[in-house]
């Protein structure tokens, strides 16, 4: 995958059940299906874009998204440890595999793997067929996914375990990261382990690190701020004459309400998309300091937002 753009598809089912469960699908609205060789041309005949099972060995094994608490070293309360894919993604992965995705779950899985234009195929349990359909609906309502990813730092990855945790710590913490094999000049920042800005030892404490990082970028040249949640995480893409906005709620308790986003630049409209909520409409948009900051009246799972 070329960072330089994207083009998202829809994301496929992996699916094991016989040709007799193909109205349980079709009334969900699911078209594209991983299943064994010897039943494709079954599903083909049936309507569906059936592709072989056996071309899953060509795709990377991520986890399902989630979130956990835990208690950080010399902090008193617990923070959110989300389990997300987008530091996978930032490193060129094009294929994924959600080989075990909760009940739940599935709907943000597509959605995470769509707005990183990443080609995914999901396990979805039965009582999720719904939902997943529900979201490849929604998906194919948004106007052109095809896209330049936008990033404040450039993460030199060096392929050790310090960097892998330390982007893991960098999406969490919604600090936009593009991974360059060199330090990349147009960026704001440029983070290298073992230079003297960034020491190797000080990624042995995540949290740490993902601190430091921020206070050298600043929050004052962050592209993308979210205030209100610390479940919900976002990225930003330019789209065709627009600056999209991706914002995915990892949180297990469902709705989150107000969250006021910063984004960096000016703009005067707005277009705004929730998949499972009835909001059209950002609220309370604002110019201040060479940003635009707006309130999302309420995410469930995923939202999207384009501004001109």
């Amino acid at each position: 995958m070329t960072w330089l753009l994207i083009a998202a598809m829809l994301p496929g089912l992996h699916w094991t059940g016989d040709l007799d469960t193909a109205k349980q699908l079709t009334a969900v609205g699911i078209e594209r299906i991983f299943v064994e060789p010897q039943s494709r041309g079954g599903w083909e005949r049936l309507g569906f874009s059936a592709e072989s099972a056996a071309r899953l060995q060509d795709y990377t094994v991520v986890s399902a998204p989630s979130v956990r608490r835990e208690r950080s070293v010399g902090m008193a309360t617990s923070v959110p440890w989300i389990e997300a894919n987008g530091w996978h993604f930032l490193q060129g992965v094009e294929r994924a595999w959600y080989k075990e995705v909760p009940a739940g779950r599935a709907a943000l899985a597509a959605a995470e793997a769509y707005s990183y234009g990443v080609d995914a195929v999901l396990d979805v349990q039965p009582e999720d067929i719904a939902s997943f359909g529900a979201m490849l609906q929604f998906l194919k309502t948004l106007p052109s996914a095809e896209g330049r990813p936008l990033a404040d730092i450039g993460f030199v990855n060096d392929g050790s375990p310090e960097a892998q945790e330390a982007m893991k710590l960098l999406e969490r913490r919604n600090l936009l990261f593009r991974a360059v094999q060199q330090p990349d000049p147009q960026l704001d920042l440029n983070v290298e382990l073992g230079s003297a800005q960034f020491p190797r030892e000080g990624a042995a404490n995540p949290h740490q690190f993902a601190a430091h990082v921020r206070q050298e970028l600043t929050d004052d040249r962050r592209l993308l701020r979210i205030f209100g949640s610390d479940v919900v995480l976002g990225h930003v893409a330019t789209v065709g004459r627009a600056t999209r906005v991706h914002l995915l709620n990892y949180g297990p308790r469902g709705t989150v309400d107000r969250l006021r986003i910063r984004v960096e630049g000016s703009f005067s409209s707005t277009k705004f998309a929730s998949f499972d909520t009835d909001d059209s409409a950002v609220l309370d948009l604002t110019l201040r300091d060479g940003a635009t900051e707006f309130t999302v009246p309420r995410i469930v799972t995923y939202a999207v937002i384009d501004l001109q």
